[in-house]
């Protein structure tokens, strides 16, 4: 038995109506139940899947324990604080649920190779446009100005980081850059550093296969600086620059929210104040997914999302010792992405923006790498 991509088609299919139809219930109300449909219909066919690989399964990897680990604390968590309606509960289980069905579906005995990646990202990428299109209509023609209009932009960034995976440099570059010049156009400054990421290793990588030593050494200096400035920016510092776009006195906010952590009790420090205690508290996210996970879930839940990082630092070390196919920079990227919009945004428990993450850090880590058993 082998990797069925049909499965692996639909998987994606489901992803993307979903994430459509739920864009379609932001632009319009009388969507909203459709959107349901579609979430149920996806969590019903993840659930099958992650059923059958349990079932028929010789093993499960160190990745899908911590997930499964990772999905009963953050339950047990909102049980914890009698939080256990169906938005906290479709917030904490959207993101193990869905890269446990994808992980089960791209294992098999034959590997997952370099062809196979760039078909799904091709697959991605299509829907990626569909979105843009449909965002582009409503911003520009019919004049829609709403902020969670304008937030759906996310849907497509962080999808973009499956250009990685394709061949041609030159098509790599004109999505990353289409979608930069969307990012400016309509203001939003966390996915455009999302994109500028993005960007960034697609020159590095270009310039590691095509230049001189110089030039490789030049580009790794380069990508130095950045990492600097992209952690600093991270923290709030250059909040001090008048840079308008990047910039929306969240510091101020960061530092609030700092304080009543420094000072709660130690119960609250374990297992935090609840889900969505931030936004209870001050009427809106902390736009920080460090201090709204350690605020609303604790140390404990603070750990699990840390070690969301920790697996793909792991993962990077392993793919320079290796140099393994194609994998290198698209992971990279995914880290550096998901770190740069957990930063400055809401990103792990608003699922609709992060989905293509996951999805991209699994294929990633699966890309080269055999299993002994498969579910399809």
């Amino acid at each position: 038995m082998c990797i069925k991509m049909g499965q692996i088609y639909i998987f994606l299919l489901l992803t993307a109506v979903y994430l459509f139809s739920y864009m379609l219930s932001i632009y319009d109300e009388n969507w909203a139940r459709y959107s349901h449909v579609a979430r149920i219909g996806y969590y019903l066919y993840c659930l099958a899947v992650i059923v059958r690989a349990i079932v028929f399964a010789k093993r499960v990897d160190a990745y899908e324990a911590f997930l499964f680990i990772y999905l009963f604390v953050y339950v047990a968590l909102l049980l914890f604080h009698g939080d256990f309606d169906f938005s906290a509960l479709n917030s904490v289980i959207y993101f193990p649920l869905v890269s446990l069905c994808f992980s089960f579906l791209l294992k098999g005995k034959r590997v997952l190779m370099e062809d196979d990646m760039r078909s799904i990202s091709q697959v991605v990428l299509f829907f990626l446009s569909v979105n843009l299109i449909f965002f582009l209509y409503n911003i520009f023609s019919l004049g829609v100005t709403s902020g969670l209009v304008i937030n759906t932009i996310y849907f497509t960034v962080t999808s973009a980081i499956f250009a990685l995976f394709l061949r041609s440099f030159f098509i790599k570059i004109a999505v990353v850059s289409a979608l930069m010049s969307v990012c400016l156009a309509v203001g939003k400054g966390a996915p455009f550093l999302a994109l500028m990421v993005v960007a960034f290793f697609l020159v590095w990588e270009f310039m590691f296969k095509n230049g001189s030593s110089a030039v490789k050494i030049s580009s790794f200096l380069v990508f130095l600086v950045a990492l600097t400035l992209l952690a600093l920016m991270s923290i709030g510092y250059l909040d001090k620059i008048d840079f308008s776009i990047l910039s929306s006195g969240r510091t101020g906010l960061y530092a609030r929210v700092l304080g009543d952590i420094y000072e709660t009790n130690l119960s609250e420090l374990f297992f935090g104040h609840g889900f969505n205690g931030v936004a209870e508290k001050y009427g809106y996210s902390s736009h920080n997914d460090f201090l709204e996970v350690i605020y609303n879930f604790g140390l404990v839940g603070l750990i699990l999302y840390i070690s969301i990082y920790l697996y793909m630092v792991f993962h990077i070390g392993g793919n320079f010792k290796r140099s393994k196919q194609g994998a290198l920079y698209p992971l990279l990227s995914v880290f550096l992405v998901f770190f740069t919009l957990s930063s400055v945004s809401h990103l792990i428990f608003i699922p609709s923006y992060s989905v293509y993450i996951y999805l991209a850090l699994l294929v990633c880590i699966r890309l080269g790498k055999g299993r002994e058993y498969s579910v399809s």
